[in-house]
């Protein structure tokens, strides 16, 4: 059965009361979601700070859509009692129509939805971040994932046992970078050293 992401956000904020979602979830999740909403202090998100940042890259990075480049933006999620999570967002806007400029700004109005908020409620975060923006899925998604950040440094356990950890592996891929056939040819060989778990020599790209 496939399920999106934001029905299985729905699900996750219903754990509590949903028969059959409650064992997929770890105990310890469900302890600490109610350990926070009884605590005579409610733990909420007080702040949200959206840092930009830029990586300089040692080589020239192009693909078929353009150059590439590290411009990013960092945010940090901090509940009333100092848990704090971190998300990261690599805005492109060939694919994603952000640039790091308009995810600060929107990051701004984001912060302004998700303050005061319980972390435990991702689900309704997540929507009420579609509901102010349709678009900027990068910050977005740098936002909610600071917030799974802090819910599990709450519950003591890291983030993929609370998304269930249903498997050991996953599928990814790797981006070719566009240069000469020779340079081309040794970052092949760098990254099949790699994955031999050798290191490459002479190879200075990524």
């Amino acid at each position: 059965m496939q399920i999106s992401r934001k029905d299985f956000l729905k699900d996750l904020s219903c754990a509590a009361v949903t028969a059959g979602v409650v064992s997929f979830l770890p105990a310890r999740l469900l302890q600490a979601q109610e350990e926070s909403r009884t605590s005579p202090r409610q733990r909420k998100i007080a702040e949200i700070e959206i840092y930009p940042f830029a990586m300089e890259a040692r080589q020239t990075i192009r693909i078929a859509l353009g150059t590439m480049a590290a411009e990013n933006v960092l945010v940090r999620v901090r509940t009333n009692d100092g848990v704090a999570g971190w998300g990261e967002a690599s805005p492109f806007s060939p694919v994603t129509v952000e640039t790091q400029a308009t995810d600060v700004a929107m990051g701004k109005s984001l912060a302004a939805v998700v303050r005061g908020r319980d972390p435990f409620e991702i689900a309704r975060i997540a929507a009420d971040m579609d509901a102010l923006t349709p678009s900027h899925p990068s910050i977005k998604a740098a936002i909610e994932t600071a917030v799974w950040d802090v819910c599990g440094k709450i519950a003591q356990q890291p983030v993929c046992c609370l998304l269930g950890r249903y498997r050991d592996s996953f599928e990814t891929d790797c981006t070719v970078y566009l240069d000469t056939p020779e340079i081309m040819a040794e970052g092949k060989r760098h990254r099949q050293a790699r994955l031999q778990g050798r290191e490459g020599k002479g190879w200075s790209g990524p």
